[in-house]
């Protein structure tokens, strides 16, 4: 991953690279961190290249076609979380989908909107327990999904305030058995 500065043509990723910057992914970043991370970036790789047009040093580098890919245009309905999927890729999503489209499930007939969550062990074999929401000895809210399990740090209902999952149990009165569902966006 990184920023590239390339010759612009009609299709789609097939101009020569002036310049490119890459960088690892930190890992834990939001969508909305990496962009203003890759913006900041893209400001050094434009000085460099106009820096080396001016010296007449301006190489080109042919793109390989067959590498190129098209991204489509999140929806909002991307963003709701099924949860029957792997508790890594649920993280990714999480953090690809902040601040938009935002990353959802249904408790209780409303949408919450989760912010923040790592991967935690988990014996989810048994599909029934998909979804199913526990509360660790610490306190900490626990969610079952296909494989594996998300410790949820940060969420939030339609309205209010980000709360920690510790307080969101306790608002809401969770009790054994309680589950996220994934519902559609109207």
């Amino acid at each position: 991953m990184g920023v590239s500065i390339a010759e612009v043509t009609p299709a789609l990723d097939a101009g020569d690279i002036f310049h490119q910057i890459k960088i690892p992914w930190a890992g834990d970043e939001t969508a909305e961190a990496l962009t203003r991370r890759l913006s900041e970036l893209s400001v050094k790789a434009i000085e460099a290249a106009v820096s080396a047009l001016e010296q007449g040093k301006l190489s080109r580098e042919k793109q390989d076609e067959l590498k190129s890919s098209y991204a489509r245009k999140l929806t909002k309905e991307d963003g709701w979380l099924d949860l029957g999927e792997e508790a890594d890729l649920l993280r990714r999503k999480i953090l690809a989908f902040h601040p938009w489209p935002g990353a959802f499930v249904s408790f209780r007939g409303k949408p919450v909107r989760i912010l923040s969550a790592t991967v935690t062990p988990a014996d989810s074999s048994n599909s029934s327990a998909c979804r199913r929401i526990e509360i660790s000895e610490a306190g900490d809210l626990i969610v079952q999904t296909g494989r594996g399990a998300l410790q949820v740090s940060r969420l939030q209902l339609p309205g209010k305030r980000p709360v920690s999952g510790r307080e969101f149990a306790n608002g809401q009165r969770l009790k054994a058995g309680d589950i996220f569902e994934r519902l559609r966006a109207s």
